[in-house]
């Protein structure tokens, strides 16, 4: 039955898994985790930040060996235009990029593509990911999937991947970035959380967050009000919780009144399975690489690409350069509300500065707009 399924699943998840090697079950060993943030690094922020570009350079290098060429999936932000601007360093021919544009403003990214692209001399190729697009894909992108994944840009890349695959086999991407160097707002909105949390909960619920809830919807991209709703209806006082529910697609009280064998299931005994790595920043990126990043972001770009025969590499997940990168104390990757501190500092000596220090923008689509509008009918169906 279902409700035993699910307990026995919940129960057996914080062990390891056994496997059966030679007529007998044994324990798994692990061949590989995270490293702790050293204590102190020696260095000026300026010579550290030229360490942090060598380091990825070298990483670059390496995803570049192939018999074919490869290309750059190129979104205008650092992570991707860095990788870039290293890749060409390394190709023996005109480099090519490719991206996915937008008609709605708030989520298009083109035109940061285009200004990257045309500093360091790409031969840049661009598509629109318009509603007309997703429509004509919609069913073959869906079955693509094999199993239900509640991230929406996986169209956009599956898309891009499409588009790349016309040009060449082997692409290099920015995946990473975000988890290593604490590039994501939900970082940021940890500190104002601990502000937050000092607001007598009385107050919280009958004033701040009944007033929230009264802000009209807008359909761009991570709008205030959006924002304003994620951060003070799925508050938790107990910082992993709350990540795990800024994060998910659903939260918890939908879960439960969606799924009646869900009722009582937080994410609380999941999130204390994830080891301390040290100080609460460096562990929630921990938690995002573990299980956020396998879980989605490489599910999502391993099977879009895949139907393609297109291959992506991303050089920011180097196992040498993940272990540096998580080696690296967190005053050198939030400091204040300034994200990706070091990697930015290094990239602002080579990129432009529109690009290193524009506001973050996920891949993401106008789901809203298109779910009132053209794609209501197949909703509806």
């Amino acid at each position: 039955p279902p409700l035993s399924l699910v307990d026995g699943v919940h129960k057996l998840a914080p062990a390891h898994a056994v496997t059966w090697q030679r007529g007998a079950l044994t324990e798994p060993k692990r061949y590989w985790q995270l490293p702790a943030p050293a204590g102190r690094v020696h260095g000026t922020a300026d010579e550290l930040a030229e360490q942090l570009w060598e380091r990825l350079r070298e990483s670059v290098r390496r995803q570049m060996v192939a018999d074919v060429p490869v290309g750059v999936f190129l979104s205008g932000g650092l992570d991707s235009s860095s990788v870039a601007l290293l890749a060409r360093e390394f190709t023996g021919k005109e480099l090519q990029t490719f991206s996915i544009g937008f008609e709605d403003e708030s989520y298009d990214e083109s035109g940061y593509a285009r200004i990257v692209a045309a500093h360091i001399g790409s031969r840049h190729t661009q598509e629109s990911g318009g509603e007309d697009a997703l429509l004509a894909s919609l069913d073959r992108v869906i079955v693509s999937l094999d199993e239900p994944l509640a991230d929406h840009s996986y169209l956009p890349t599956y898309l891009l991947s499409e588009l790349t695959a016309r040009h060449v086999k082997v692409v290099l991407g920015g995946d990473g970035g975000d988890e290593l160097w604490a590039g994501y707002p939900t970082y940021k909105a940890h500190r104002f959380a601990e502000i937050y949390r000092r607001v007598p909960r009385a107050l919280r619920r009958s004033v701040i967050e009944r007033g929230v809830q009264l802000l009209p919807v807008t359909p761009g991209y991570h709008s205030l009000d959006w924002k304003l709703r994620r951060f003070t209806g799925r508050f938790d006082d107990d910082a992993r919780v709350r990540h795990f529910r800024w994060l998910s697609s659903i939260d918890l009280p939908d879960l439960e009144r969606a799924l009646p064998f869900a009722q009582g299931m937080t994410p609380g005994p999941l999130a204390a399975h994830y080891p301390d790595l040290g100080d609460p920043l460096t562990t929630l990126l921990g938690v995002d690489f573990a299980r956020y990043m396998h879980a989605s972001v490489l599910t999502k770009l391993d099977r879009a690409s895949l139907q393609h025969g297109l291959e992506v590499r991303p050089p920011l997940l180097d196992t040498p350069f993940v272990e540096y990168s998580f080696g690296m104390p967190a005053w050198y990757k939030l400091r204040g509300l300034q994200t990706k501190y070091l990697f930015k500092r290094a990239a602002a000596k080579r990129l432009p500065k529109s690009i290193v220090f524009r506001s973050k923008r996920g891949f993401g689509i106008p789901l809203i707009s298109w779910l009132r509008g053209s794609l209501r009918g197949a909703l509806d169906d």
